[in-house]
C-alpha cells in the first residue's frame, strides 16, 4: 500500500496549488465593456482580489483582471461580485484574540463585495479575508453598502467577561424604517437575529417584501453530506525486537470493515476540498507461526475489534459530475478489543500445545490514514484506505515492539447535498 502514502504526501503538496476550474461568466470592465467567457472558480472562503478569465473553455492561456480593472463580475449560477470602494472594520472576532475594550479601528479600501440578495429598497453583501466575515447593506439612495457591525471584546470593568455588541440590528431597523417595512414581525427578527448569512438575508428579504432576487445557486447546495461504506480489511502486523517474537510470521484473515461518516465542504458547489468525520468498525484475524525446529513450533492467535474516530482532508484531483478521482489524508484516534491474545508451542507436529505466557495489548491507538479512490455519479464511492498506527499496539516492553498496519477496500454510498 505504498501507493496510498506516496498520494498523501502528494496531498500535502498539492495543497498550495490552486486547482482551477473555469465556469460560465461574464466581467465588466471599467470602460462598461462586457466580456463573456469564463472565470476561474476559486475553492476559497474568502473575497477574491483578481480574477482569471479566458473567452473560451478550450483556451490553455488565462488573462488576469486585478479589481481596479473591474466593476463586476458574475460567475454565472454560482456567485455574484461588485466592486466598491468601502469601510473596513478591524477588530478581531476569534475569542482568543480578543481586544481588551471595544476595539472600533476601521480601513477605507476597494473591494469585491459578494452580492447575497437584492430588492426593491435594499442589497446585502458579504466580504471575508484573513481576518473575519463581514456583512454589508446598501439601501437604495446609498452611495456605497455600509458595514453591519458587530463586536466582540473582553469588558474588564465586568470582571474581564466577553461583551458583545449587535448595533447591526438597530442599523437594519432603520432601513426597515426609512422604507417603511418596520412591522412587528420585522423588528422581532431584528432583536433577535445573530450575525449570520441565513437570518441577515432573511430580514433584508422582509425589507423588500418579498420582491427581492437571491444571487446565490451556491446556497442549493449543502455544506454537509453524510455517506456510509462497508468493505474487507486486511492487516499487518510483526514483533521487533526478540528474535523469538521477531521471527514469527503472521497472516491475516479478511474480515469486514464498516464506516459511517460526515463531509463538510470548503465550497460546496465546487465540491473539490471537503474534511471528512468517521466513524469506524472493523476487526482483526491475525495468526503467527515459526518453525524453530522440527519439534518445537511457535504460534500465536491475535484477534482485535477496533472502533476508530478520524478526520481527514479529501481533494478531488479530477472533478466532474459524473466522474471524481481523489486522495485523502488524516489521523485519528481508535479504541480496540482484545477476544484472544495466545501464544503457544507444540513440541512436535501432534504434540499438544503448551500455552506461555502472552503481551499485554494496548486499547488505544493512533493511527494515520490515507485513503485514494473515485466517485461514479456523485453517489457510489470506490476508495483504498490505508490505516498505519503512530508508534506500537502493545505495552512499553524494553526488550521488544511491534508494528502495524491495515489496508481496506471499501464501497461506500454518499448522500446527496443538494437542497430540494
Amino acid at each position: 500500500m505504498k501507493p496510498i502514502l506516496f498520494a498523501g504526501i502528494l496531498l500535502l503538496s498539492l495543497s498550495g496549488i490552486a486547482q482551477k476550474k473555469f465556469e460560465k461568466a461574464f466581467i465588466v470592465t471599467n470602460s462598461s465593456d462586457t466580456l463573456r467567457g469564463y472565470v476561474d472558480y476559486v475553492e476559497q472562503d474568502r473575497n477574491p482580489v483578481d480574477i482569471r478569465f479566458k473567452k473560451n473553455l478550450e483556451d490553455n492561456d488565462f488573462q488576469t483582471y486585478r479589481i481596479h480593472d473591474v466593476q463586476y463580475f458574475e460567475i454565472e449560477g454560482y456567485e455574484y461580485y461588485s466592486r466598491w470602494v468601502c469601510s473596513i472594520s478591524m477588530d478581531e472576532s476569534e475569542f482568543s484574540r480578543l481586544s481588551n475594550g471595544v476595539d472600533s479601528s476601521k480601513r477605507t479600501d476597494t473591494v469585491f463585495l459578494r452580492l447575497l440578495t437584492a430588492g426593491k429598497y435594499v442589497q446585502l453583501y458579504s466580504y471575508k479575508d484573513k481576518l473575519k466575515l463581514r456583512f454589508y447593506i446598501k439601501g437604495k439612495d446609498d452611495p456605497a453598502p455600509q458595514e453591519l457591525i458587530y463586536r466582540v471584546s473582553i469588558d474588564n470593568e465586568e470582571g474581564a467577561r466577553v461583551k458583545e455588541e449587535n448595533i447591526f440590528q438597530g442599523q437594519l431597523i432603520q432601513y426597515a424604517i426609512q422604507n417603511n417595512a418596520a412591522t412587528d414581525k420585522l423588528y422581532a427578527l431584528a432583536g433577535r437575529s445573530k450575525y449570520s448569512q441565513r437570518e441577515l438575508t432573511k430580514i433584508a428579504e422582509t425589507i423588500n417584501g418579498g420582491n427581492e432576487v437571491t444571487f446565490e445557486k451556491a446556497n442549493h447546495y449543502k455544506k454537509n453530506r453524510f455517506f456510509i461504506e462497508a468493505g474487507v480489511n486486511r492487516s499487518s502486523f510483526k514483533f521487533t525486537g526478540l528474535d523469538y517474537l521477531a521471527a514469527i510470521k503472521f497472516s491475516s484473515s479478511l474480515t469486514p470493515a464498516f464506516s459511517v461518516g460526515i463531509d463538510q465542504f470548503i465550497k460546496p458547489a465546487i465540491g473539490r476540498v471537503m474534511l471528512r468525520g468517521e466513524l469506524s468498525f472493523y476487526m482483526d484475524r491475525l495468526h503467527g507461526s515459526n518453525k524453530r525446529t522440527n519439534t518445537w513450533i511457535d504460534n500465536y492467535e491475535l484477534k482485535r475489534n477496533t472502533v476508530g474516530i478520524s478526520l481527514s482532508v479529501l481533494t478531488n484531483l479530477y472533478n466532474s459530475e459524473s466522474f471524481k478521482f481523489f486522495i485523502g489524508l488524516g489521523g485519528g484516534l481508535n479504541f480496540s478489543k482484545y477476544p484472544e491474545v495466545s501464544y503457544y508451542v507444540k513440541y512436535g507436529e501432534s504434540a499438544p500445545a503448551t500455552e506461555k505466557y502472552t503481551q499485554d495489548f494496548r486499547s488505544t491507538s493512533m493511527p494515520i490514514i490515507g485513503r485514494i479512490g473515485c466517485v461514479l455519479n456523485s453517489r457510489i464511492e470506490l476508495s483504498l484506505v490505508y490505516n498505519g498506527v503512530v508508534g506500537r499496539l502493545t505495552e512499553n516492553y524494553m526488550t521488544f515492539s511491534d508494528k502495524y498496519s491495515c489496508q481496506q477496500i471499501r464501497v461506500g454510498y454518499l448522500f446527496s447535498n443538494k437542497k430540494k
